[in-house]
């Protein structure tokens, strides 16, 4: 479901990068991979695991879906779909993935929402982070 959702909202992302967002500097979208120091970027990358893969998505889930999405019981089905839009703003270094962002934030909002078990949306988010970090290590270590 997350794949179906992100795959044209990362098409709408792409093209706001290149139409609406070209007014940031150059090594916001390209921060010169090309030119670094190979066990330098793969030693960043695994920090990246780490911290992007584990520690960020498990306190982001803590608060947004542990602690903010119960208190938005009473909005009824508004709940899930306004915390996905707090955590896509939450992401305001991204504005070019809001899209995305939203969309899979909102299969994880939806999940722990009806399922009530944060440890599932811990393991979504966790296994998606972790199989973006992976991805570019395997790119770097090929």
């Amino acid at each position: 479901m997350i794949i179906i959702l992100y795959g044209p909202a990362y098409v709408v992302g792409v093209w706001l990068r290149e139409t609406v967002f070209t007014w940031l500097p150059g090594w916001y979208f390209d921060p010169g991979f090309d030119q670094a120091v190979r066990q330098l970027l793969i030693l960043t990358v695994l920090l990246a695991i780490i911290s992007d893969g584990i520690v960020a998505p498990l306190l982001e889930e803590i608060y947004f879906r542990g602690y903010l999405l119960p208190r938005m019981k009473d909005l009824g089905w508004i709940g899930p779909v306004l915390n996905s839009v707090l955590f896509t703003l939450y992401h305001f270094w991204q504005p070019h993935n809001y899209l995305g962002i939203f969309f899979v934030s909102l299969v994880i909002s939806l999940a722990v929402w009806r399922t009530g078990n944060l440890k599932l949306g811990i393991a979504i988010h966790c296994s998606i982070n972790l199989l973006s970090s992976l991805g570019l290590l395997g790119y770097l270590v090929s």
